[in-house]
């Protein structure tokens, strides 16, 4: 199965790899807390990785970023209180309470608040929107998203060793959800309730989902997958070439760029 395994990989890896990602949090790594060792040291880590964990837990990609980051010359702060550091573009700045930050950093995080910008403590995350919303909540669904050529594509990874069943809110000014199979290179419809701009999604234990929002075309609404369809594409491990040709529709492949090897395994 070495050919199964690394082919789902390669076309996982190249879609987020794609476009850019969307997370617009930074989380200030205060490293120089954490090196000051003693109880001081001790406790700066075992905050950050709280605080980590925490905002995993809730959906919230993030970036540390450091004193080198903030004081960089070439970081900039917008007129809306965002800021820049490299290629990302920031709104919201997490900042441990108790910190070691140098004062050319601080400078920086002076000008983000004096423009109107988002800068938090640990206290306070839960001002700040996740990826996309699920519901009910739960704590082993962790959540990325990049923009590719203006279409957002999510990818939900389910860290426990439990099946979850999750309602997934959407914004559909996008388009309707469509998933992508790492394993078939194939994008199937998802329904979707158009009323509540929602669809459900069984997470099997240490599952994923990749999936984008993109327009149907009205040649397409008659194969958008049915519910029952979906229930059978999920729990029935055995389907053969029969089945697939029935419940799913493929409307686009995901082929890798040309060059990409995985040698010895295979070649893509």
């Amino acid at each position: 199965y070495s050919e199964l395994w690394h082919t789902y990989f390669a076309r996982l890896c190249y879609i987020l790899q794609q476009g850019k990602s969307a997370c617009h949090v930074a989380f200030f790594y205060d490293v120089r807390s954490i090196w000051a060792g003693t109880s001081e040291g001790e406790a700066a880590a075992q905050l950050h990785e709280k605080l980590a964990e925490e905002l995993l837990q809730r959906q919230i990609d993030f970036d540390f970023v450091d004193d080198d980051a903030l004081a960089r010359p070439k970081t900039k702060v917008y007129d809306d209180g965002s800021f820049k550091i490299g290629t990302m573009v920031y709104d919201t700045l997490i900042i441990p309470s108790r910190n070691r930050m140098t004062p050319e950093a601080r400078r920086l995080v002076d000008r983000i608040a004096s423009r109107g910008g988002t800068i938090l403590d640990e206290t306070q995350i839960d001002r700040i929107k996740p990826v996309i919303e699920i519901l009910p909540a739960s704590k082993h669904l962790r959540v990325t998203k990049r923009i590719w050529e203006e279409t957002p594509y999510y990818f939900i990874v389910n860290e426990a060793n439990e099946t979850i069943n999750a309602t997934i809110h959407i914004d559909t000014e996008w388009g309707m959800p469509a998933r992508l199979d790492p394993m078939t290179g194939e994008c199937l419809w998802l329904p979707c309730d158009e009323q509540t701009n929602t669809f459900d999604w069984t997470f099997e234990p240490f599952g994923s989902l990749l999936f984008c929002l993109d327009t149907i075309n009205a040649d397409d609404e008659d194969d958008i997958l049915a519910d029952d369809d979906l229930d059978d594409i999920e729990l029935d491990d055995e389907l053969d070439d029969d089945d697939l040709d029935e419940t799913e529709r493929k409307i686009s492949t995901i082929t890798l760029k040309k060059g990409w090897t995985l040698t010895p395994f295979t070649k893509y």
